[in-house]
């Protein structure tokens, strides 16, 4: 019985505290509720970048709209910065999406001609990171958000 005296006291006590909100924590400053909100929208960005690719295995990014679809996109251009322009353009022959343990797999290359322009956009959702490796001309050239993504050769070949 003491116990739950001494309990609803303390919740009386929090209640109180929660009513009277100290002035100097009552308002966040604009640069607090930017930061918060740019850290949510680049949260759903990234929820929605995995969960584009994996309702898209199987499909090439043609058939999933992936050039068309805004958080992929920013993704890949944030990543891919003045390469971007060169991938959309030589992402004729594409490989369907492909993955294995949460690592998804996709490519395109020039057509008729992959070996001269061939990218792969790899992304692991397990740790959110995304890789992509653009080939020109036999030189291979991998931009990495965080670390590089190691592919097993089940994915390497699929």
């Amino acid at each position: 019985m003491k116990k739950l005296v001494i309990f609803a006291i303390a919740m009386l006590s929090m209640s109180f505290v929660a009513c009277n909100p100290n002035k100097a924590n009552d308002a966040q400053t604009s640069e607090e509720t930017s930061a918060v909100a740019a850290t949510t929208d680049s949260a759903a960005q990234d929820t929605a970048f995995a969960a584009l690719l994996k309702s898209n295995v199987g499909k090439t990014a043609l058939d999933a709209k992936l050039l068309d679809n805004e958080a992929f996109t920013a993704r890949v251009k944030a990543l891919a910065g003045a390469e971007y322009d060169s991938i959309v353009a030589n992402f004729n022959t594409q490989t369907p999406i492909v993955s294995e343990n949460g690592i998804y797999k996709l490519a395109g290359g020039r057509a008729h001609s992959v070996p001269a322009f061939n990218t792969t956009i790899i992304y692991d959702a397990n740790k959110d990171n995304l890789n992509i490796q653009i080939e020109k001309s036999g030189k291979t050239n991998v931009l990495k958000e965080k670390e590089e993504i190691k592919m097993t050769d089940a994915l390497k070949s699929k």
